[in-house]
C-alpha cells in the first residue's frame, strides 16, 4: 500500500523562484519584471546566480534539510558545509566516477581536455552543451571561491526578496497541503496527481511505497517530479490558486492574462480544436498544421502553461495531449469576474 504525505517547504521555492527570474519566458512572467528582481541583488552576486541557476535544482539535497525546510535552512546549512563542498551538496554528486573526476578539477584548480571529455561522457553527450560543460568544469576548478560567491548569491537573493516573499507564500503552501490531504483521501494516485498538477496524467506508475506531496507556488502550473528511490515518489506541484498572481498587486490576474493570449492565436486555436476531438501527439499535431515540431511544443507550452489542456506522460515515453475538461468555461467564467468588479 502506498502512503501518502505532504509536506510543505519554501527551500523548493527558493530554487524554483530563481529559475523562473531567470527565464521568465518560460513561465509567463513579465522580463521587464524578473530583470527588476535579479537587480536587486548586488552586481558580484547576480553575475554568479546568472551562471548556476541554470544548472542547479537540488532536490535531493533539499529533500535531506532538517524541518522546517524553509530558505533560511538552505542558508544555514549550506553555510555549515566547507565551502569547497557547497557545489557538491547542490548539485547532488554522489560518490562515484564523477564525483571523483570533480574533486580531481577541485584538487587541482584547473581542468584539461582529457577533463572535459571525461566529463561528457559521464553526464551524457546530449544533455550539455560545450559552453555549459566548460563552465561546470570552471565552476568546480575554483570550487572553495564558487562555493563563497553561492552562499552570499543566496543570502543577497534572500535578503533583497525571497525573504518578504516567502512570508506571502508560506499560508498559501499551508493551503494548499492541507487540500492535498482532503483530496488524498478521496481519489486514487493517478487522479490525484492529475488534479494537484492541473493536468498531468502519468501512465503507469510503478509500485510506490511512498509519495510525498510537496506544494510549491513559482512553478505553477508545471510539476517537478524526483524518485529518489525506485518506490518513492518526490512531486513538486505548482499550487498557486487561480486568481492568485505571481506578481504581487498585478491588477489582472495572471491566469487570465495567460489563458486570453494563449486563445488570442489561430494556431493554438485550432490545436485546441483538434484536441477537443481527440488526444494527439505532437507529431501528430505537427502534421496536420503542417508545422514542425518544435513550433507545435511552443504552442502547447503556452497552451499548458495556461491550465488549458493536460498532458500525458505514457510509459513507452509518448506525450499525449488533450483538452482539459472545463477549462475554457474556468477561463470564461474568470473573465466575467474580472468585468464585473467594481
Amino acid at each position: 500500500m502506498t502512503g501518502i504525505q505532504t509536506l510543505v517547504s519554501t527551500a523548493y521555492d527558493l530554487f524554483l523562484s530563481l529559475m523562473v527570474i531567470h527565464e521568465p519566458d518560460r513561465y509567463g512572467v513579465r522580463p521587464a519584471w524578473a530583470a527588476g528582481i535579479r537587480a536587486r541583488v548586488p552586481e558580484e552576486e547576480r553575475a554568479f546566480l546568472d551562471r548556476v541557476v541554470p544548472f542547479f535544482l537540488p532536490l535531493r539535497w533539499i529533500h535531506t534539510l532538517p524541518a522546517p525546510a524553509s530558505a533560511s535552512t538552505v542558508l544555514s546549512t549550506l553555510a555549515e558545509l566547507p565551502p569547497e563542498e557547497r557545489l557538491n551538496a547542490l548539485a547532488c554528486v554522489q560518490e562515484g566516477e564523477l564525483c571523483a573526476l570533480l574533486r580531481r578539477v577541485a584538487q587541482r584548480g584547473a581542468w584539461s581536455s582529457e577533463d572535459y571529455s571525461e566529463f561528457a561522457a559521464l553526464t551524457g553527450e546530449e544533455k550539455l552543451t560545450t559552453h555549459q560543460r566548460e563552465q561546470l568544469l570552471d565552476l568546480w576548478s575554483t570550487s572553495a571561491e564558487s562555493g563563497r560567491l553561492l552562499l552570499n548569491a543566496l543570502r543577497a537573493y534572500y535578503d533583497s526578496f525571497f525573504g518578504e516573499e516567502e512570508k506571502r507564500i508560506g499560508p498559501v503552501l499551508e493551503q494548499a497541503a492541507a487540500e492535498a490531504c482532503r483530496l488524498a483521501q478521496e481519489l486514487p494516485l493517478p487522479a490525484l496527481l492529475e488534479q494537484l498538477s492541473d493536468g498531468l496524467l502519468v501512465g503507469d506508475l510503478p509500485p510506490l511505497r511512498r509519495v510525498v506531496l510537496i506544494p510549491a507556488f513559482w512553478n505553477t502550473p508545471f510539476v517537478v517530479h524526483d524518485y529518489p528511490a525506485p518506490d518513492e515518489l518526490f512531486f513538486i506541484y505548482g499550487a498557486r490558486p487561480l486568481g492568485v498572481s505571481l506578481v504581487p498587486g498585478a491588477p489582472v490576474p495572471d491566469d487570465l492574462i495567460r489563458g486570453l493570449k494563449a486563445l488570442a492565436d489561430p494556431t493554438r486555436l485550432r490545436i485546441l480544436r483538434y484536441l477537443q476531438q481527440e488526444p494527439q501527439t505532437t507529431a501528430e499535431l505537427a502534421r496536420r498544421l503542417r508545422l514542425r515540431a518544435p513550433t507545435v511544443v511552443h504552442h502547447l507550452h503556452i497552451l499548458r502553461l495556461a491550465r488549458l489542456v493536460h498532458l500525458t506522460l505514457e510509459t513507452e515515453g509518448r506525450r499525449l495531449y488533450g483538452l482539459r475538461a472545463g477549462a475554457l468555461d474556468t477561463l470564461n467564467a474568470a473573465l466575467h469576474e474580472f468585468l464585473e468588479q467594481p
